[in-house]
């Protein structure tokens, strides 16, 4: 069975998609208007379902935990201790200045919220892949861009039926994730040859374009949800379009990002903010992004040089 298509560009566009995420986290603004996030949940879950076979169940299970859940179970102790430390510091109650029951689900920052729910989302992409391997790949691929732009109406109406925000508000906007990542995977594992995959990724994004269109003109609050996603996709879309060609810089840092994402906010916190707070430059959006990425970029290749690099 031929191997699918490593697409280079996607990897370039893991960086992109890190670096909006972790501009929201830093200033509130989005660096590349808030397709950071869909980007990596349909890259998560099209790469997990990118096989014409899927991988037994339990060999899937256990990489996934492994590569994920256990970095983001170890992420969630350390980031406490700092939480515990810094209450401490500050004279406060160790546990209850900061600690909330919901954290249970996402971790004591709620930026890991991300890490549970790739967990969770790959593994049931895993079990919608064996029910429907069998399946011609496009009528999977069409009927899973469908449902994909109708789940973008969960997340404009999820306050209505959801008591709690943190994180079931994140879990809502990034359902249509689940759906997309697959028909992007089915296509990718039907499709050797570059050239047609091209024009299949196309149509996939035309159909949901088209749909997006019309969600958005029946019910207006799914147009926030429809054009982040559809941002995401017509990224990846094009960026299959372009040369496929790996450099140096994207293999150096791709195999970082987890690192620099679970510790870019620690990271401002604890020192890159007081460092441009004394320079007089923590008002400059640009410097506090670039400065923070560089320093996690940096933590983390010389923390993979150690133990932690199972955790990272």
């Amino acid at each position: 069975m031929q191997d699918r298509l490593y697409l280079h560009n996607w990897d370039r566009l893991r960086i992109f998609a890190a670096i909006d995420t972790a501009a929201l986290h830093l200033t509130s603004q989005h660096a590349l208007m808030g397709i950071g996030l869909p980007l990596f949940l349909v890259l998560s879950v099209a790469l997990s379902t990118a096989k014409m076979r899927p991988p037994p169940t339990r060999r899937f299970i256990d990489r996934r935990l492994a590569r994920i859940f256990y970095p983001w179970l170890f992420w969630c102790v350390v980031i406490a201790l700092i939480r515990v430390r810094n209450a401490s510091l500050a004279g406060e109650a160790l546990w209850s200045s900061w600690w909330k029951w919901s954290m249970v689900l996402y971790g004591p920052s709620i930026h890991l919220w991300f890490l549970p729910f790739i967990v969770v989302a790959g593994i049931a992409a895993h079990f919608i892949h064996r029910r429907t391997a069998t399946y011609n790949p496009l009528v999977v691929s069409t009927v899973a861009v469908v449902v994909g732009a109708a789940a973008a109406a969960i997340p404009g109406h999820a306050n209505v039926w959801l008591a709690w925000k943190w994180p079931f508000e994140q879990w809502a906007f990034s359902l249509p994730a689940l759906p997309l990542g697959l028909a992007l995977g089915r296509l990718l594992a039907f499709e050797s040859r570059l050239s047609r995959l091209r024009w299949w990724f196309t149509s996939a994004f035309g159909l949901f374009a088209a749909l997006a269109v019309w969600l958005a003109w029946v019910d207006p609050q799914t147009e926030a949800c429809l054009l982040r996603f559809g941002g995401a996709l017509a990224a990846l879309v094009g960026a299959v379009w372009l040369p496929n060609v790996k450099d140096a810089v994207t293999r150096f840092v791709t195999p970082l990002l987890l690192g620099i994402y679970v510790m870019h906010y620690d990271v401002w916190d604890q020192w890159v903010r007081p460092r441009l707070e004394q320079w007089h430059m923590d008002q400059q959006d640009w410097v506090r992004v670039a400065a923070t990425c560089l320093l996690a970029l940096i933590m983390t290749a010389l923390l993979r040089q150690t133990p932690l690099r199972k955790v990272l």
